[in-house]
């Protein structure tokens, strides 16, 4: 539509443009990625903030898209984007309308359809969308069981989401002695 449709504000403030709010309605992962309380989500999920810091490159792809939305199309496929996305997958949660999740016997994966856009994905869709979304109180309520579980406590302490690692060892290995 035209300028009433709402709009979508990137982190940096900049209006998408149609292309990249096309981009944005089509993939939930986009819009679970562009969530302003994304970084609260992410210190309340323990697996999600141990994972994040052991895989390099990943930090900097998500920054990448929470940036320019369209970058998602790019790196959708890589397995470690897929893998930190299914962290925050509410499982118990109705497929959104059109959705349906299959098994390639062939590939041995497990693939999702958006029959409304003719699409197949292999991050699964149930993922919180918006601040009042039941899937992000499910997701937040069922991993600080997880984390009480593990630590013996009765509260949970959220730290805050570790620092990206530092970009300087390009092209050079760590020093392992």
């Amino acid at each position: 539509g035209g300028g009433g449709d709402g709009g979508i504000v990137t982190r940096s403030g900049r209006e998408l443009l149609p292309p990249q709010s096309e981009i944005v309605r089509r993939f939930p992962a986009v819009r679970f990625l562009l969530r302003s309380d994304f970084f609260q989500l992410l210190a309340q999920n323990a697996e999600a903030s141990s994972f994040l810091p052991t895989v390099r490159h990943l930090p900097g792809i998500i920054s990448k898209i929470r940036a320019d939305p369209s970058e998602f199309e790019r790196y959708q496929h890589g397995s470690d984007l897929i893998k930190f996305l299914h962290l925050f997958v509410n499982p118990s949660l109705e497929f959104p309308p059109g959705w349906e999740q299959r098994f390639d016997t062939n590939a041995g994966k497990t693939f999702f359809i958006d029959h409304t856009t003719r699409t197949t994905s292999f991050i699964d869709p149930r993922l919180p969308l918006a601040d009042n979304d039941d899937a992000s109180d499910s997701t937040t309520h069922r991993r600080r069981t997880a984390q009480r579980r593990r630590t013996g406590t009765g509260h949970t302490s959220l730290r805050p989401a570790p620092a990206p690692p530092a970009r300087r060892q390009t092209g050079r290995q760590a020093d392992t002695s």
